[in-house]
């Protein structure tokens, strides 16, 4: 057997069915030995993410094939409790806890400087409205409320894997999970976040732990010299054209950092001001000091120019968009905003369960990608594996139930799911490659 697929088979194995029956039982799931595997509630749990309508019915259905027994939608029901909502939230955060010990890529190139990057993002979608006491959401145009669920996401950009998962209310802000990320910093990371994140007082917390961040600017923002003095950026910019300099930010925190701010061409720019000028927040209401500044990428950093020259810092934060990619793939591919009516368990279980797939799906095209790579020099494509898994989903489990090679896997994905290639512009894989030669 080739060393790739005994990778895969290995990573396939990761969630042992022994550690997910004593993860029952500890929880509480499983009190006493029963026919009914605690194993193959998993597999079918995570099964629904690939169907748009997941009932109670066909989830029965699902869970007879798999676990070779007759079960009702009534019976399927009964087991649905606040102990299983815990055995699959306990047992996602296992499987983050055994895949983050995993061997990272070794990039080298603008990457050799750090340990881990970084990237923390949310992402927000409806539920039934029944769940609004648990997920309140904002008020709708009847002044009633809504259920919407924020997940909360750390994912490590040099390993393909999540780091931490955090389901909260639509009401908690990005900013209030700002500071989310110290619990998991470690020396030597760099954190990459958009401005909804952005906090002086939580940057200077992760320089503290020597570690590194990119952000944009915020504006309003104050800014100091070296003497103390408030700088007004505007000014600076456009006396000077450009910025790449060792400035101070916070009124109170006047913590040190570097602002790097690139021109943006005419039409760029344009269409930035027109977004901001259109948009229905009213706390967003622009002034012309704020419409002058969308003329330039404006970047606060404490990676110092001897590692990144300016050029760098723009293509570093442009790779951010990968969490918003990753995003994608799970509201087009993964069903994870469909969400069927049940009970408030049953709801949760299908949440913790499509994480948990999603997980392993990161952890797979890790190595789809490092194989296809190595064998054939082309570059996987994140959405087109996605794709490629919801669409033939039973395929690949008849395949693998019957123990066929993998190869044939393999084949299909490089054939189908690598980017086509293009002269204008880069995919994520290549730019990734670019700044890891640079």
């Amino acid at each position: 057997m080739k060393e790739e697929e005994r990778k895969l088979q290995k990573l396939n194995a990761k969630l042992e069915p022994i550690a997910i029956e004593n993860n029952a039982r500890k929880v509480g799931f499983i009190i006493r030995k029963r026919k009914i595997q605690a194993v193959d509630f998993v597999k079918t749990f995570c099964l629904m993410t690939f169907y748009k309508a997941c009932s109670l019915s066909i989830c029965a259905q699902a869970f007879g094939i798999i676990s070779n027994s007759l079960i009702s939608k009534q019976g399927l029901s009964k087991r649905l409790t606040v102990e299983c909502v815990e055995f699959f939230r306990t047992l996602l955060f296992m499987l983050i806890a055994q895949q983050s010990t995993f061997k990272e890529a070794s990039l080298k190139g603008m990457f050799s400087h750090f340990a881990r990057v970084l990237l923390q993002d949310s992402t927000n979608f409806s539920l039934p409205k029944k769940l609004a006491g648990l997920f309140p959401g904002s008020k709708n145009q009847s002044n009633k409320s809504t259920a919407i669920l924020k997940i909360q996401c750390i994912y490590n950009l040099l390993s393909e894997a999540f780091v931490s998962f955090k389901l909260t209310p639509y009401t908690c802000n990005d900013q209030r999970a700002s500071s989310d990320i110290l619990a998991f910093l470690q020396k030597g990371d760099l954190v990459l976040r958009d401005l909804g994140y952005f906090s002086v007082k939580v940057l200077k917390e992760i320089a503290d732990k020597d570690a590194y961040f990119l952000s944009r600017y915020l504006y309003k923002t104050n800014i100091y010299d070296e003497k103390a003095n408030k700088i007004n950026l505007l000014e600076y910019l456009r006396k000077y054209g450009a910025l790449d300099i060792n400035l101070c930010l916070g009124s109170m925190v006047k913590l040190p950092v570097r602002i790097v701010a690139i021109p943006l061409p005419q039409g760029v720019a344009s269409e930035r001001k027109r977004k901001l000028r259109q948009n229905r927040d009213k706390r967003l209401n622009a002034g012309k000091e704020q419409l002058a500044l969308l003329d330039w990428n404006i970047f606060i950093t404490n990676v110092p120019a001897s590692v990144w020259d300016t050029k760098i810092v723009a293509m570093m934060y442009g790779i951010r968009w990968r969490i918003e990619i990753i995003f994608k793939a799970w509201k087009s591919h993964f069903n994870l905003t469909v969400m069927t009516e049940g009970s408030s368990h049953y709801i949760e279980t299908l949440i913790y369960a499509k994480l948990i797939w999603i997980t392993l799906f990161q952890i797979v095209f890790r190595q789809l990608y490092v194989y296809i790579f190595t064998t054939t020099g082309k570059h996987l494509s994140l959405l087109k594996v996605a794709q490629f898994f919801q669409q033939n989903f039973w395929a690949l489990i008849l395949s693998l139930h019957l123990n066929k090679s993998l190869d044939i896997i393999l084949e299909q994905c490089s054939k189908h799911c690598c980017y086509e290639k293009r002269k204008k512009r880069l995919n994520f894989q290549e730019r990734m490659c670019l700044l890891s030669l640079s």
